[in-house]
């Protein structure tokens, strides 16, 4: 009875050891997106990408985008769990799966979250770069980030945005001479292909929790407490709408949560904001002709009506002063100004 314990052993030891060996030859993915290392840190196991987001269309909160990786040798346990396009899926079974993709020991997942004041800069910039543009230096940038880790690309799936092959060429020559040897764009990929599913469920869940546990920025200032009722925060939503037009800031416009190059915020703007004009560089008699991404004219402050003698700015930052534009003893023509010049900014920090 010894003898075949001590052979039992032996034989538990030696497929250990082979299996060791095994996993030491082929690498692995590791749930935190880092590498095993192979024999000599050379050889690595090729995977599948698969890329998603979450996010796109709504006024408030960051977009997300994610990727997923998953070794070849183990795509079937990859449909196994049981991955979908997320919006399929009921709260509790992204979850489920959520967990389950961290725990797995064999998906890694890589995450880019593009804030909603970040939207905004870049869409209303001088050089305006497009949604479209945004996404596509997104999935770029995470399929750099797995190849930085050490990961060969066997075939990268992404779920597209715009025309599937016009993405795909832009991924092709972005990504031209990295270990790189496939690439699909398509249509509800999520629902197609599992890797891409499972980004899918990455994406989303980490929106979702982001936008449950949003630290309102402004309220550090001294602010009143923001309702976090703003419902799925797309711009047909009522709640989403009625919030927005509760919590609007006559001067500074809305909270960091919100995308204010969304028409559904500059409609608001338009609508309820004070009047400001910025200085061009070269000034005008008709604030009209300077561009639109430099100035702004509206309400009766621009139109030649008085300017109103105190400004209740009290959303955000409490009471504001006003500052009249200094009298000047030239009496050359200057070109007309309104009244009104806010004393403070919101600071980034």
């Amino acid at each position: 009875a010894r003898e075949r314990e001590r052979k039992r052993k032996m034989g538990s030891d030696a497929s250990a050891s082979a299996d060791a060996g095994r996993a030491e030859r082929d690498g692995g993915v590791r749930a935190d997106g880092e590498r095993a290392a192979g024999r000599g840190g050379a050889t690595r196991e090729r995977v599948v990408l698969g890329i998603d987001e979450a996010g796109r269309g709504p006024v408030l909160g960051p977009m997300v985008y994610a990727a997923a990786a998953c070794p070849v040798s183990r795509r079937a346990e990859l449909v196994e769990l049981g991955f979908n396009d997320s919006k399929l899926l009921t709260p509790q079974v992204r979850d489920k799966l959520f967990t389950a993709l961290h725990e797995s020991g064999f998906l890694a997942p890589y995450v880019e979250s593009i804030s909603a004041e970040e939207l905004s800069a870049q869409m209303l910039s001088r050089e305006h770069v497009s949604l479209n543009q945004i996404s596509h230096r997104a999935a770029i940038s995470l399929v750099k980030r797995a190849l930085a880790d050490g990961l060969e690309i066997e075939h990268l799936y992404v779920d597209t945005v715009g025309d599937p092959a016009r993405y795909e060429r832009i991924l092709q020559d972005a990504l031209a001479g990295l270990p790189v040897q496939c690439i699909t764009v398509s249509t509800k990929a999520d629902a197609k292909y599992p890797i891409v599913g499972a980004a899918s469920v990455v994406a989303k869940v980490t929106r979702d929790r982001a936008l449950q546990s949003w630290d309102f920025q402004e309220q550090r200032r001294g602010a009143p407490a923001l309702s976090r009722d703003f419902g799925s925060g797309y711009p047909a939503d009522p709640v989403c709408k009625a919030w927005l037009r509760t919590f609007i800031d006559p001067i500074f416009g809305f909270t960091s949560l919100v995308r204010f190059s969304w028409a559904t915020a500059r409609t608001l703007l338009d609508k309820h904001a004070v009047a400001v004009a910025w200085a061009a560089d070269e000034p005008s008699d008709d604030c009209d002709v300077v561009s639109a991404k430099r100035s702004v004219c509206l309400g009766a402050a621009t139109r030649g009506a008085a300017a109103p003698r105190s400004l209740p700015v009290t959303a955000f930052f409490g009471p504001l002063p006003v500052l009249r534009k200094p009298a000047s003893s030239s009496t050359r023509h200057r070109p007309h100004r309104p009244q009104v010049w806010a004393t403070r900014q919101l600071s980034p920090s």
